[in-house]
Parts: C-alpha cells; sequence; structure tokens
C-alpha cells in the first residue's frame, strides 16, 4: 500500500507529458502554468486536508496523501518543463540546482518539523499541514505570474558558424 501513491505518480508522469504536448491549442507557457497549477493547487489542498482531517480517520487519510503525491507529480509537465524549455542544451544545470534545492528541502524538513512540533503530537500537526500549503500556494502564485518558456540570452548558439567570417 506504500508503494500506491507512487506507482500512481508514476502513471500520470507517463501520461501528462504526451497530453502536454498534444495540448496546441494553448501555448506552451500556458501549459506549463496549468499543469504547474493543477499540481500544486491540489496538493497543497491535500496537504490542508490532511491538517483539518479528525485524526481518527485513517482512510481519509490515506486517499489525501495518495492524491497530493500523484497531483505532485505533474509538477514535471509544469514548472520542471518550464526551466528545461528556457534553459535548452543547458538543461543539465537547471536540473543539478533544482536536484541539489530538493535535497537541501529534503535535509532540512526534519528541523522544521522538530521545531514546529516538539512534541510530535497529533494536535501539532496540523499547523505544519497548514504551513506546507500556504507555502505551496504563494510559490505556484509567483510562478504563474513570472513563468516563462523562452529560451534565455545564454542558450543562444556562438558558433562559427553563426558568426560573419571577415572578407579578404
Amino acid at each position: 500500500m506504500a508503494a500506491a501513491p507512487f506507482i500512481g505518480a508514476l502513471s500520470r508522469k507517463i501520461n501528462s507529458g504526451p497530453l502536454s504536448d498534444k495540448l496546441t491549442i494553448i501555448s506552451q507557457q500556458k501549459r506549463c502554468i496549468v499543469f504547474a497549477s493543477i499540481s500544486q493547487f491540489l496538493m497543497a489542498f491535500c496537504i490542508f486536508a490532511l491538517g483539518w482531517m479528525p485524526i481518527k480517520n485513517k482512510i481519509f487519510a490515506k486517499i489525501a496523501f495518495t492524491v497530493a503525491i500523484m497531483a505532485s507529480s505533474l509538477n514535471v509537465v509544469g514548472v520542471v518543463k518550464s526551466a528545461q524549455l528556457q534553459s535548452r542544451q543547458h538543461a543539465h544545470v537547471i536540473m543539478t540546482v533544482i536536484a541539489f534545492i530538493n535535497s537541501a528541502i529534503v535535509l532540512l524538513l526534519p528541523l522544521f518539523v522538530s521545531t514546529l512540533s516538539p512534541n510530535n503530537s497529533p494536535t501539532e500537526w496540523p499547523k505544519i499541514f497548514y504551513l506546507i500549503a500556504i507555502l505551496v500556494t504563494v510559490t505556484t502564485i509567483i510562478f504563474n505570474f513570472t513563468c516563462e518558456t523562452d529560451p534565455r540570452p545564454w542558450t543562444h548558439s556562438n558558433t562559427s558558424h553563426d558568426r560573419k567570417e571577415p572578407k579578404n
């Protein structure tokens, strides 16, 4: 049962990429915004629901957690695709930075949790879930207003084919 959310996330990732590519009626930028918004707002809603739900409702918690994990997988077609489209041939560098940031968050999250929930009691966890949901919502709104998909100026090739050779 622990693998179910991640298997669902894998199927979402496999299906969402081709779906995004086929939605040519809207711009690439709008597709990135739509997929990031669906992903992050749905995930934030499920995380908020985890904080709000009654403590004894295990089925609801499993459903909310599974939907949150599956929703977060759509972020690949939103934020990550936007980063790749902007960085073009340098995408490997940007993906490394994103992976580093994700790793730093994973390392700092236990400190964050232990600070907000020193006793690890069920009454302390809702504030953690609410704070994470608010943070995800705010950062998604910022992304939606600043999303770009055009290649950055530093991605343009400067090869000898592009330069004009001086005439003798």
